[in-house]
């Protein structure tokens, strides 16, 4: 027996009204989907454009890395190698760009183009080689390129250093950046530095005309596969010693026609007490000792001789002796009396008197006063 006619008009709105509650659902889920990527203009590319977008390029901005240069790199001079980053930009209904870097063997790898071949190339020719291959391949395109990272490279330095070995260094780094890591030996011959390339050659530099003058080039950059040579100095032949009122005192080279004013620039850091109104040179001539005082005005004509042994003296202080709280010596103040030293000595004591103040010069003058105004060496006696 059928079902009451009512009972299945019933049934069948049911049914009716669930499909239709389930296409609503959807709806509502896909329609914020379909008004965002209108607003966003997120849009189905062509499948040409589609597959140079994601096999290609990236579309995020360039990254620019941080390195600290002297001056702009000349694109003639500088020569590209393994490692730099090369930018590149393409302009066509898009702009396309992208950061790529030189393989190891030395090609640039472009992705839809192929490999562009820079070896022994300054960066103008790699540049110029770059635009023509991209263009070979999108030719009606805006190419541009350059460098905007510069690759790190391993040079040897041996010899005269404290530290020998490999260094990681870039192309723009200079002889004397190495040496601050390496640390030349006292004996280091800095005048006849030695390069030795891959390519067999071997240049000589004397990085003092750096440190003199500003002589660039006495201090050169570096290229892939560098060996610096540093020669140490012979004792006997060019030599000499240091002492005294000096941060570094002892053995060192003497550059051949080296004056005592050249040595200082170059060498010497004095101590904050060194005294340069005189400064002693011991010299051995025909196996005897000879003493030479050299004055301020004399020392950029006064030669220096293999095995002299330059002595910078401390400056004189002024001593305080006898009936005084704190006898000792103290800095020279020029101006000051034998009274004024007596006060910094922390005054006489009960038995001290200011009477019969003596005080000594270091020629062996002799004063009294307390009013006598004292110079370097005096010897105040109370």
């Amino acid at each position: 027996m059928p079902p009451p006619k009512s009972r299945m008009r019933k049934s069948f709105d049911w049914e009716q009204w669930v499909r239709m509650k389930r296409f609503v659902l959807l709806g509502i889920m896909i329609l914020p989907l379909l008004v965002t990527g209108q607003r966003f203009g997120v849009s189905q590319a062509p499948s040409d454009q589609r597959s140079l977008m994601d096999e290609t390029f990236s579309e995020s901005p360039i990254p620019i890395e941080l390195f600290a240069l002297e001056k702009p790199i000349d694109p003639d001079q500088y020569r590209v190698g393994p490692g730099d980053q090369i930018a590149v930009s393409i302009q066509t209904s898009q702009t396309i760009e992208k950061v790529l870097t030189i393989s190891p063997t030395g090609f640039l790898m472009i992705p839809g183009v192929g490999r562009v071949d820079l070896r022994g190339l300054n960066l103008t020719d790699a540049i110029i080689q770059v635009n023509e291959a991209i263009l070979q391949n999108f030719k009606n395109a805006r190419v541009s390129s350059g460098l905007v990272g510069i690759r790190q490279i391993k040079v040897a330095i041996v010899g005269a250093v404290v530290t020998p070995g490999f260094y990681t260094v870039t192309p723009v780094s200079r002889l004397s950046d190495l040496l601050e890591l390496a640390r030349p030996r006292p004996m280091a011959l800095l005048n006849q530095i030695t390069i030795n390339r891959l390519d067999g050659s071997q240049i000589p530099f004397d990085l003092t005309k750096f440190y003199l003058n500003g002589d660039l080039s006495q201090n050169p950059m570096f290229l892939e596969g560098d060996q610096v040579q540093i020669t140490y100095g012979d004792l006997n032949t060019n030599a000499i010693v240091v002492r005294g009122a000096v941060n570094r005192s002892g053995y060192d080279y003497l550059k051949p026609g080296e004056t005592l004013g050249e040595l200082i620039t170059r060498r010497v850091d004095f101590r904050q007490n060194a005294d340069l109104g005189n400064i002693k040179v011991v010299r051995t001539v025909n196996q005897e000792l000879k003493f030479i005082t050299v004055a301020p005005n004399e020392f950029n004509s006064f030669l220096l001789e293999p095995g002299d042994d330059i002595e910078f003296l401390y400056e004189k202080p002024v001593n305080v002796q006898g009936y005084v709280a704190a006898p000792g010596s103290f800095s020279f103040i020029p101006g000051y009396t034998a009274g004024d030293y007596i006060t910094l000595a922390g005054g006489l004591l009960s038995s001290g008197t200011m009477k019969g103040i003596k005080i000594t010069r270091v020629g062996g003058a002799v004063l009294f006063g307390e009013d006598v105004v004292i110079q370097r060496g005096d010897i105040i006696e109370v």
